[in-house]
């Protein structure tokens, strides 16, 4: 996944503004947009997927939230840290 894949999630975003997409739609192995992006690490992204209303606590199909997948691409806590904070000033 490159940089279209990252043009494509900032169109369904604005799609997901005009339209009320379901934000929260899942593919067949049950992963999310946010699950997507959270693989690829792009925190601008992320950060729009969270204020747009995305689910950090849903579950794909092998149980795993978004922010298993984040830990597993993390290299460092702070990642973690960073977007766990998004989460928390949008509550």
């Amino acid at each position: 996944m490159g940089e279209d894949f990252f043009v494509k999630i900032k169109s369904f975003l604005k799609q997901y503004s005009r339209e009320k997409v379901h934000i929260n739609a899942q593919n067949r192995e049950g992963e999310s947009v946010l699950h997507l992006v959270m693989k690829q690490g792009n925190a601008e992204v992320v950060s729009q997927l969270i204020r747009s209303g995305c689910d950090l606590e849903l579950m794909d199909n092998a149980g795993n939230t978004p922010l298993h997948d984040l830990v597993e691409k993390a290299a460092e806590v702070e990642d973690v840290q960073k977007y766990v904070a998004v989460k928390i000033e949008n509550n």
